[in-house]
């Protein structure tokens, strides 16, 4: 057992460094059964949020088809650091836990974490199955 005030190995720092998420970015996709969507809809959202508290929401819209989506809304804002950690460290938390079922919706989703030594990990699926 780990004493109060011990120092840590450096591959225990490491080790660390790697869990801690320095930005998630999770990519929506609003295209699903039904009519087709008009040239101004939105399809996509593009969600990114860094531990420095950036916040930018990028959209596409379905412009002219399939492969030739057109640029949507362009959204940047900030949160605190506190905020971001928070965030961020839930993350860390449900994608170590081993066996943890997410269920938000059935839609298509890319999630992308990047940890704070660079290390990037990503799913892709309905989350449902994430």
């Amino acid at each position: 057992m780990e004493s109060i005030g011990a120092e840590k190995s450096e591959s225990e720092k490491t080790k660390s460094e790697k869990n801690k998420l320095e930005k998630i970015s999770i990519v929506s996709c609003n295209i699903c059964y039904g009519q087709m969507p008009g040239q101004t809809d939105e399809v996509e959202q593009h969600l990114l949020i860094a531990s420095d508290g950036s916040v930018s929401l990028r959209t596409l819209c379905f412009g002219a088809g399939f492969g030739r989506f057109s640029e949507g809304r362009n959204m940047n804002c900030t949160i605190t650091r506190r905020q971001a950690y928070d965030i961020l460290q839930s993350i860390t938390l449900l994608l170590n836990t081993p066996d943890t079922e997410m269920k938000m919706d059935c839609g298509l989703w890319t999630v992308q974490v990047t940890s704070k030594t660079g290390e990037t990990a990503e799913k892709e699926g309905p989350l449902t199955e994430i």
